[in-house]
C-alpha cells in the first residue's frame, strides 16, 4: 500500500515517545511501592508519594496507552501491508484500524471514569 512509509514512521515516533514513557511509568510505580529506594535511583528526583502516585494514575498514564494503541495499530497495519495475502488486505485493514479505535476510546473512557 502506498502509506507504508508513513505507517512505518509513525510507529517509530510513537515507538520513541512510549520508551521514556514507559520507564517514568516503571519508577513511579516502583516509587509508589518503594518510596526510599527510587528516591535514591532517581538522586531525589522521585521522593515524594504524592508526586509518583499523580505521575503514575494521572494524565501519564493516558498519555501512554494512547501513543501505545497508535504504535500497535500503525505496526499491525504495517505487517498487514507486508505479509497478507492482496485479497484479505482490505477486510484486515478496516477490522485493525476499528479495533485500535476502540481499544483507544474504551482507554479514554476509563481514564475519564
Amino acid at each position: 500500500m502506498r502509506y507504508t512509509r508513513l505507517l512505518i514512521l509513525v510507529s517509530e515516533a510513537t515507538g520513541v515517545l512510549a520508551a521514556p514513557l514507559g520507564y517514568l511509568m516503571i519508577l513511579t510505580g516502583f516509587c509508589m511501592g518503594k518510596l526510599e529506594a527510587t528516591r535514591t535511583l532517581t538522586l531525589g528526583l522521585l521522593g515524594d508519594y504524592g508526586l509518583c502516585s499523580y505521575l503514575h494514575l494521572g494524565p501519564t498514564s493516558l498519555l501512554l496507552g494512547l501513543i501505545l494503541v497508535i504504535h500497535g495499530t500503525a505496526a499491525m497495519l504495517v505487517l498487514v501491508d507486508k505479509y497478507a495475502p492482496p485479497r484479505l488486505a482490505p477486510l484486515l485493514y478496516s477490522l485493525i484500524a476499528s479495533l485500535g479505535t476502540a481499544i483507544g476510546g474504551q482507554i479514554i473512557l476509563l481514564w475519564l471514569a
